[in-house]
């Protein structure tokens, strides 16, 4: 297990809006890992468009503060709007491109795996257990739940690799078991329980 500290001067170009923050940005090069591909946060600002692709992987797009519109583009189209309070994550299949644009400020979150069967775009909405997706995607999972006394992990359990990251609307200050932004990253078989309140995003592949 490792904790991943965010880099607030990491500055991303992306093009038709210039320099953006992606304090988190953690790939396969640093956690080791050979399933769960890439967990990358965006702060995005203003309403400039951004345009991106899945490529060749699946992807689950995930609102983390803020809000904003994303269009699905490719063999199968959709439109999502994002809130906290709403539709809060999408599935983007392989293959297909999205347009995003934030409603002013809005933190976003990218995971990414590589799948072995494709689904439709898809929103996703907390229910009464948090935000879950764990039954769409092929490979990855996600929780998006209040960490205190949460066993870090999907359904999938222990034996997937998963990234933990702590939101950054977490309350800072005083003795965190896991800060706003930082970010865990558990190997197959490791376990963890976080004892500190806060929301965190976890991120598992299968």
């Amino acid at each position: 297990m490792q904790t991943i500290a965010p880099d607030f001067d990491r500055m991303i170009d992306l093009p038709g809006v210039g320099p953006c923050p992606r304090p988190v940005d953690i790939d396969q090069s640093v956690t080791g890992f050979a399933d769960l591909v890439s967990l990358r946060i965006y702060s995005f600002a203003g309403q400039a468009p951004i345009e991106g692709e899945a490529e060749d992987d699946e992807v689950l797009i995930v609102l983390l503060d803020g809000a904003a519109a994303i269009a699905v583009s490719g063999a199968q189209e959709a439109r999502f709007e994002l809130t906290v309070t709403g539709t809060r994550a999408i599935y983007l299949p392989p293959d297909h491109h999205y347009r995003l644009l934030p409603q002013g400020k809005a933190d976003v979150a990218y995971a990414r795996a590589k799948p072995r069967a494709v689904k439709a775009p898809q929103g996703f909405a907390a229910g009464r257990d948090g935000l879950v997706v764990e039954d769409y995607a092929d490979r990855l999972q996600m929780r998006l739940v209040d960490g205190s006394g949460v066993a870090v992990q999907t359904r999938a359990g222990s034996r997937t690799e998963r990234l933990v990251h702590a939101l950054g609307t977490n309350a800072a200050g005083g003795p965190e078991e896991l800060a706003p932004w930082h970010t865990l990253a558990l190997s197959k078989g490791e376990t963890h329980t976080l004892a500190s309140p806060g929301h965190v995003l976890i991120v598992a592949a299968t």
